[in-house]
């Protein structure tokens, strides 16, 4: 996806009928949407950070999205196209795996369930995905 399929996207979702309102569900000034929108200027990090909350989508897949967008050299752009597509499947099966993880119970007595520490979870997911981008990125 590029930027304007992101704003679009997120537009559809939330089913908002302008840019006016895609603004203040972004945070972000009308105008920079409109900068956006013309391609005048692709989405910076905190854009990117705020779609990928509105679209559920992990941040790895809407960076990588929007580097494969600015990329000048085919080669690159691929590259980045290829992470885009990895970080939206890890971070779908990430998600799947954190929910059983936090669903099952963690001692002898059923009726007792432990979450586990979510930071710690998302910790190796983290560096998990960081192994598999290096090694696709080779």
């Amino acid at each position: 996806m590029n930027s304007i399929q992101f704003l679009d996207a997120v537009r559809e979702k939330h089913g908002l009928a302008s840019d006016r309102k895609l603004a203040r569900l972004l945070n972000m000034p009308e105008s920079r949407v409109s900068l956006y929108r013309t391609g005048r200027r692709k989405l910076d990090q905190d854009a990117c950070l705020a779609i990928a909350k509105a679209l559920e989508l992990p941040p790895e897949h809407v960076f990588a999205s929007v580097a494969a967008e600015r990329a000048k050299r085919t080669e690159h752009r691929r590259v980045w196209e290829r992470l885009a597509r990895l970080a939206k499947q890890v971070g779908a099966a990430a998600v799947v795996a954190l929910i059983a993880s936090t669903s099952m119970p963690t001692s002898s007595r059923a009726s007792e369930v432990h979450a586990p520490n979510l930071y710690i979870l998302l910790n190796r997911w983290r560096r998990w995905i960081h192994g598999v981008m290096l090694r696709t990125a080779t």
